[in-house]
């Protein structure tokens, strides 16, 4: 309902400034006084004869999201050559195993009487 009160919705062609035109009946931008009834006509945006859809460049935020995927993603699987083994341990150190890990994990947390 207050919209039709407000009239029509303008953005002026010389400022940019929004306004409504409250119904009368010419539409003066009440910045820069510009009728905009004279604004000249955008002639719509065509592509030229012989351009394919997909010359069109991404936008940086698609080529962000494609370099991100190509990082996630490997270039190729994983054999067992491309794994290199892990440097033998210094003298007197040894690999725990996970399971005595957790035994040991368990003692820190047991209960006190």
């Amino acid at each position: 309902m207050a919209k039709k009160k407000l009239g029509n919705k303008y953005v002026c062609y010389q400022c940019g400034c929004k306004f409504y035109d409250l119904s009368r009946p010419k539409p003066i931008c009440p910045k820069c006084g510009a009728d905009q009834t004279e604004s000249p006509k955008k002639e719509p945006l065509t592509m030229p004869k012989g351009v394919a859809a997909a010359a069109v460049t991404p936008s940086p935020r698609t080529r962000r999201r494609r370099e991100e995927d190509d990082l996630l993603e490997p270039a190729a699987p994983f054999s067992e050559d491309d794994v290199e083994a892990p440097e033998p341990l210094e003298d007197g150190l040894s690999m725990i195993d996970d399971d005595e890990l957790i035994a040991a994990g368990a003692e820190d947390f047991a209960e006190e009487d």
